[in-house]
Formats: C-alpha cells, structure tokens, sequence
C-alpha cells in the first residue's frame, strides 16, 4: 500500500487540488480521504518524514564507508594465484 507523504503546506495543498480536480471529490469527500489515510497510517508527518530520510541516508553513508573499507583490503591484498 503506498504511503503518502505530507512533506509541507504547499504540497499538500496540490495534493488535494490534484484529489478535487482529477477525481471530482469535495471537501467533504477530501476530508473523508485524510481521515481515512490517517487513520491506515498511511499519512506520515513530515517530521518523521526527515527523520526517516535522515536514517536512510546515514545507513547508506556507513554502508559506503563498509564498501570502501572493503574495496581497500581487497587492492591491498596480493592475489596469491596470480602467476608471475
């Protein structure tokens, strides 16, 4: 199920006008619609939303510095059956 993000204001007001315009919901409808996606948390705060993608990004920044270390032993190491 995709999860919906509400990064901003200004976002979240062309998600809804994208909601109006493309499916023909009013504002009762819409609001139904947040209520609804709140309560299947699939609306995320933005706050956690940064915080997630923080997480995520130092994950992949140790990862890398894992990978690097690695691809350092392995230019270090002499190939033992390397022929001479």
């Amino acid at each position: 199920m995709p999860r919906v993000y509400l990064y901003f204001r200004e976002h979240l007001h062309a998600e809804l006008l994208r909601l109006t315009r493309e499916k023909g919901m009013g504002a009762d409808d819409v609001l139904r619609w947040l209520l609804e996606s709140y309560i299947r948390g699939e609306l995320v705060p933005a706050e956690d939303c940064r915080r997630g993608a923080r997480e995520e990004i130092e994950e992949l920044r140790r990862r890398l510095e894992r990978l690097e270390d690695t691809v350092h032993l392995l230019v270090k190491t002499p190939n033992k059956h390397r022929k001479r």
